[in-house]
């Protein structure tokens, strides 16, 4: 399990299990007591016994979750139903670009503060930040693959949405992006920056 995903009304819980377990539970969650107790049903597995749920995110209006697929390479779009705390796949979408065939695992997913764009990054020879836009139906539309330094377990968009800030875990830099705000573009702000050994997580705090 690499995330935990409570819902906006504090009654449900979702945990995603890269393979072999490859599934996501389901938990009630009583938040007085902060206990979990098995969702019926318990869990949501793929199709595809390589999917390898990682990450989770809820989409802008609360009914949709996105899903980042380490060993599947993809992005999963859930509905949500908030009666009963369930996922039902609707859209399964790749992060790699038109003819990519060599190895790569995803690992972080995040929407933009204006709810019109989500991300989700690829590590292997292909390490990039992928870009989609989300659709009226809440289906995911890819725009753009966008390179970063090697192995980026994780980035982070500032508060603003103005800027991206993306670690490479393998470069030990961190490469800081604007973000277009008509096409969700990433665009390098400045020259790579040295972060240490291993960056393993990036975020921004608005104080």
């Amino acid at each position: 399990a690499h995330a935990v995903l409570i819902d906006p009304a504090d009654r449900f819980v979702f945990i995603p299990h890269v393979c072999p377990n490859n599934k996501i539970s389901q938990f009630c969650f009583d938040k007085n007591s902060g206990q979990l107790t098995p969702n019926r049903p318990s869990e949501i597995t793929p199709e595809d016994p390589n999917t390898g749920p990682r990450h989770m995110c809820f989409g802008p209006k609360g009914d949709v979750t996105y899903t980042v697929n380490e060993q599947g390479n993809t992005v999963t779009a859930h509905r949500y139903n908030d009666s009963n705390g369930t996922l039902e796949i609707f859209q399964d979408i790749s992060t790699l670009p038109d003819g990519y065939n060599e190895t790569s695992h995803c690992a972080h997913i995040e929407i933009h503060p204006n709810g019109k764009w989500i991300y989700a990054s690829n590590r292997g020879p292909n390490d990039s930040i992928v870009g989609y836009t989300i659709s009226e139906d809440d289906s995911l539309t890819r725009f753009g693959n966008f390179p970063v330094p090697s192995s980026p377990r994780s980035f982070n968009i500032d508060p603003t949405g103005r800027f991206c800030y993306c670690t490479g875990e393998a470069a030990n830099k961190m490469r800081c992006f604007t973000v277009d705000q008509k096409s969700g573009h990433l665009e390098p702000l400045c020259d790579d920056i040295d972060v240490g050994t291993a960056p393993f997580w990036t975020l921004v705090v608005d104080f």
